[in-house]
Protein backbone atom coordinates (compact mmCIF):
# COMPACT_ATOMS: atom_id res chain seq x y z
CA UNK A 1 0.00 0.00 0.00
CA UNK A 2 2.56 2.40 0.86
CA UNK A 3 5.02 1.12 -1.71
CA UNK A 4 1.77 2.00 -4.32
CA UNK A 5 1.07 5.92 -2.60
CA UNK A 6 5.06 6.22 -3.05
CA UNK A 7 5.33 5.05 -6.74
CA UNK A 8 2.30 7.03 -7.67
CA UNK A 9 3.31 10.37 -6.24
CA UNK A 10 7.35 9.50 -7.97
CA UNK A 11 5.26 9.36 -11.09
CA UNK A 12 3.60 12.51 -10.67
CA UNK A 13 6.50 14.38 -9.97
CA UNK A 14 8.71 12.92 -13.00
CA UNK A 15 5.82 13.79 -14.83
CA UNK A 16 4.56 16.98 -13.96
CA UNK A 17 6.35 18.09 -11.64
CA UNK A 18 6.49 19.04 -7.77
CA UNK A 19 3.89 21.73 -8.05
CA UNK A 20 0.98 19.66 -9.42
CA UNK A 21 1.52 17.21 -6.72
CA UNK A 22 0.84 18.87 -3.93
CA UNK A 23 -2.35 19.89 -5.25
CA UNK A 24 -3.38 16.44 -5.86
CA UNK A 25 -2.29 15.20 -2.31
CA UNK A 26 -4.27 17.97 -0.83
CA UNK A 27 -7.22 17.22 -2.73
CA UNK A 28 -6.64 13.07 -1.74
CA UNK A 29 -6.12 13.78 1.82
CA UNK A 30 -9.37 15.62 1.76
CA UNK A 31 -11.18 12.87 0.42
CA UNK A 32 -9.89 10.19 2.55
CA UNK A 33 -10.38 11.86 5.78
CA UNK A 34 -14.15 12.92 4.87
CA UNK A 35 -15.33 9.55 3.56
CA UNK A 36 -16.59 7.28 5.71
CA UNK A 37 -14.43 4.41 4.32
CA UNK A 38 -10.83 3.72 5.15
CA UNK A 39 -7.98 4.26 2.69
CA UNK A 40 -7.82 0.18 2.14
CA UNK A 41 -11.64 0.22 1.46
CA UNK A 42 -11.67 3.07 -1.13
CA UNK A 43 -8.35 1.13 -2.93
CA UNK A 44 -10.53 -2.35 -3.05
CA UNK A 45 -14.09 -0.64 -4.12
CA UNK A 46 -11.58 1.17 -7.39
CA UNK A 47 -10.08 -1.89 -7.94
CA UNK A 48 -13.27 -3.81 -7.59
CA UNK A 49 -14.90 -1.10 -10.27
CA UNK A 50 -11.49 -2.09 -12.51
CA UNK A 51 -12.16 -5.48 -12.54
CA UNK A 52 -15.76 -5.19 -13.18
CA UNK A 53 -15.16 -2.86 -16.14
CA UNK A 54 -11.97 -4.87 -17.35
CA UNK A 55 -13.71 -8.04 -17.66
CA UNK A 56 -17.20 -6.17 -19.24
CA UNK A 57 -15.07 -4.85 -22.08
CA UNK A 58 -13.15 -8.47 -22.59
CA UNK A 59 -16.37 -10.24 -23.55
CA UNK A 60 -16.29 -7.44 -27.03
CA UNK A 61 -19.32 -6.54 -26.37
CA UNK A 62 -19.07 -2.57 -26.44
CA UNK A 63 -22.58 -2.51 -25.87
CA UNK A 64 -22.52 -4.02 -22.70
CA UNK A 65 -19.53 -1.70 -21.54
CA UNK A 66 -20.73 1.04 -22.82
CA UNK A 67 -24.49 1.12 -21.27
CA UNK A 68 -23.90 -0.60 -17.73
CA UNK A 69 -22.28 1.91 -15.11
CA UNK A 70 -20.52 0.23 -12.57
CA UNK A 71 -20.14 1.89 -8.82
CA UNK A 72 -18.78 0.11 -5.93
CA UNK A 73 -19.03 1.03 -2.07
CA UNK A 74 -17.53 -0.86 0.41
CA UNK A 75 -18.04 -4.14 -2.08
CA UNK A 76 -21.33 -3.57 -2.80
CA UNK A 77 -21.80 -3.66 -6.73
CA UNK A 78 -24.32 -1.45 -8.07
CA UNK A 79 -25.21 -1.80 -11.61
CA UNK A 80 -27.33 0.77 -13.73
CA UNK A 81 -28.21 1.77 -17.09
CA UNK A 82 -29.91 0.56 -20.17
CA UNK A 83 -28.56 -2.53 -22.18
CA UNK A 84 -30.31 -4.52 -25.49
CA UNK A 85 -30.82 -8.38 -24.08
CA UNK A 86 -31.44 -10.36 -20.93
CA UNK A 87 -27.66 -12.19 -21.62
CA UNK A 88 -26.77 -8.71 -21.61
CA UNK A 89 -27.67 -8.29 -17.82
CA UNK A 90 -27.20 -12.00 -16.81
CA UNK A 91 -23.24 -11.52 -17.81
CA UNK A 92 -23.05 -8.26 -16.00
CA UNK A 93 -23.93 -9.49 -13.04
CA UNK A 94 -21.85 -13.16 -13.58
CA UNK A 95 -18.58 -11.35 -13.94
CA UNK A 96 -19.67 -8.93 -10.89
CA UNK A 97 -20.51 -11.82 -8.31
CA UNK A 98 -17.26 -13.08 -9.70
CA UNK A 99 -14.68 -10.33 -9.10
CA UNK A 100 -12.77 -11.15 -5.34
CA UNK A 101 -14.17 -8.34 -3.02
CA UNK A 102 -18.06 -8.32 -3.85
CA UNK A 103 -20.33 -8.61 -1.18
CA UNK A 104 -24.01 -7.98 -3.05
CA UNK A 105 -24.33 -7.03 -6.37
CA UNK A 106 -27.66 -4.67 -7.09
CA UNK A 107 -28.66 -5.29 -10.67
CA UNK A 108 -30.74 -1.95 -11.86
CA UNK A 109 -30.11 -2.61 -15.24
CA UNK A 110 -33.27 -2.21 -17.45
CA UNK A 111 -33.27 -4.24 -21.30
CA UNK A 112 -34.68 -1.51 -23.37
CA UNK A 113 -32.88 1.22 -25.99
CA UNK A 114 -31.81 4.19 -24.47
CA UNK A 115 -32.09 7.39 -26.68
CA UNK A 116 -28.95 9.75 -26.61
CA UNK A 117 -31.12 12.30 -25.37
CA UNK A 118 -31.91 10.52 -22.44
CA UNK A 119 -28.64 10.02 -22.13
CA UNK A 120 -27.80 13.77 -21.73
CA UNK A 121 -30.72 14.59 -19.71
CA UNK A 122 -29.47 11.50 -16.99
CA UNK A 123 -25.60 13.32 -16.46
CA UNK A 124 -27.28 16.72 -16.37
CA UNK A 125 -29.52 15.17 -13.62
CA UNK A 126 -26.50 13.33 -12.05
CA UNK A 127 -24.32 16.28 -12.01
CA UNK A 128 -26.84 18.42 -10.66
CA UNK A 129 -27.27 15.82 -7.43
CA UNK A 130 -23.88 15.49 -7.08
CA UNK A 131 -22.83 19.61 -6.90
CA UNK A 132 -25.83 19.98 -4.59
CA UNK A 133 -24.77 17.10 -2.12
CA UNK A 134 -21.09 19.25 -2.36
CA UNK A 135 -22.40 21.69 -1.13
CA UNK A 136 -24.58 20.74 1.09
CA UNK A 137 -24.07 21.44 5.12
CA UNK A 138 -23.70 18.34 7.72
CA UNK A 139 -23.45 16.05 4.50
CA UNK A 140 -20.30 13.85 3.69
CA UNK A 141 -21.04 13.83 -0.50
CA UNK A 142 -18.02 11.67 -0.75
CA UNK A 143 -20.36 8.99 0.97
CA UNK A 144 -22.77 9.38 -1.66
CA UNK A 145 -22.66 7.71 -5.11
CA UNK A 146 -25.42 8.53 -7.86
CA UNK A 147 -26.66 6.68 -10.98
CA UNK A 148 -29.23 8.13 -13.74
CA UNK A 149 -30.77 6.00 -15.87
CA UNK A 150 -34.05 7.45 -17.61
CA UNK A 151 -34.61 9.80 -15.24
CA UNK A 152 -34.28 7.50 -12.06
CA UNK A 153 -31.70 8.32 -9.38
CA UNK A 154 -30.34 6.11 -7.65
CA UNK A 155 -28.86 6.79 -4.70
CA UNK A 156 -26.07 4.00 -2.87
CA UNK A 157 -24.10 5.74 0.24
CA UNK A 158 -23.69 5.46 3.97
CA UNK A 159 -25.50 8.44 5.77
CA UNK A 160 -24.13 9.43 9.01
CA UNK A 161 -27.27 9.59 10.98
CA UNK A 162 -30.97 8.92 9.52
CA UNK A 163 -31.49 13.07 8.90
CA UNK A 164 -28.81 12.64 6.97
CA UNK A 165 -29.56 9.92 4.45
CA UNK A 166 -33.04 12.03 4.36
CA UNK A 167 -31.35 15.49 3.39
CA UNK A 168 -29.61 13.34 0.33
CA UNK A 169 -33.12 11.92 -0.77
CA UNK A 170 -34.86 14.97 -0.47
CA UNK A 171 -32.11 16.06 -2.43
CA UNK A 172 -32.36 14.18 -5.03
CA UNK A 173 -36.18 13.64 -5.08
CA UNK A 174 -35.95 17.67 -5.72
CA UNK A 175 -33.48 18.25 -8.56
CA UNK A 176 -35.13 18.97 -11.47
CA UNK A 177 -35.95 16.31 -14.28
CA UNK A 178 -36.31 13.47 -11.49
CA UNK A 179 -39.06 11.37 -12.07
CA UNK A 180 -38.53 8.50 -9.37
CA UNK A 181 -35.24 8.07 -6.40
CA UNK A 182 -34.31 4.89 -5.40
CA UNK A 183 -32.31 4.73 -1.71
CA UNK A 184 -29.43 2.04 -1.25
CA UNK A 185 -28.27 4.47 1.27
CA UNK A 186 -27.52 2.87 4.48
CA UNK A 187 -26.16 4.29 7.57
CA UNK A 188 -22.66 3.67 9.43
CA UNK A 189 -23.94 1.71 12.02
CA UNK A 190 -25.89 -1.39 9.55
CA UNK A 191 -24.24 -4.52 10.45
CA UNK A 192 -23.18 -4.97 6.47
CA UNK A 193 -20.42 -2.99 6.45
CA UNK A 194 -17.12 -4.14 6.38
Amino acid sequence: MKKTIFFTLMAQITLTGCAAVLPLSVATTTIFMSDERSIGVIIDDQMISSKIRTELSKKGNAHIFLSINVTVLEGRVMLTGSVASKECVDEALKISWSVKGVQEVINEVVVELKSIKNTANDTLIENSINSRLLIEKNLISTNYKVSVNNNIVFLLGIAQSKEEMDKALNIASNTKGVSKVVNYIILKTDPRRR
